[in-house]
């Protein structure tokens, strides 16, 4: 080992990197996304080009500005890189029709991201909505409580 990073190791380091441009609502212009990159994520029947994606990410920043992620376990092997932690914000926007309640919010997330030659090809990202959902005081019935 002559100091160059090992692909997992250096996959590992491009899909973080993608959350911190994700949080920082810059991902648009994160070079490290293939052009053929596409994403699933949850509430989402169909997958998702970039452009999608940065829309979805837009979204979550509009509601939580100061929303981030924050991981405890990141595991890379070969291409697939898994991240597992929470998306962590204050609500001070409009999410999904509910009006700014001004609620911090910790849900939990999980993603799998597929790197192949330096660039994010794939993403699949899970998170808790029912946990978000009860953390703003939406009720099962979509009405919110006090």
């Amino acid at each position: 080992e002559s100091g160059v990073a090992q692909p997992a190791e250096r996959n590992r380091s491009v899909v973080l990197r993608m959350y911190e441009e994700f949080d920082r609502g810059k991902l648009a212009e994160y070079d490290a996304i293939a052009p053929t990159f596409t994403a699933r994520v949850v509430g989402r029947s169909e997958s998702l080009g970039l452009s999608e994606f940065t829309e979805f990410g837009r979204a979550f920043l509009t509601a939580f500005p100061d929303g981030h992620h924050v991981f405890e376990h990141v595991i890379a092997e070969g291409d697939n890189v898994m991240t597992l932690g929470t998306y962590e914000g204050t609500h001070r926007g409009e999410l999904q029709g509910i009006a700014p309640t001004g609620r911090r919010v910790r849900f939990p997330v999980m993603h799998l991201d597929r790197v192949v030659d330096g660039k994010i090809v794939e993403h699949r990202g899970l998170g808790d909505l029912t946990i978000l959902m009860e953390q703003l005081g939406v009720t099962q019935d979509g009405q919110t409580g006090a």
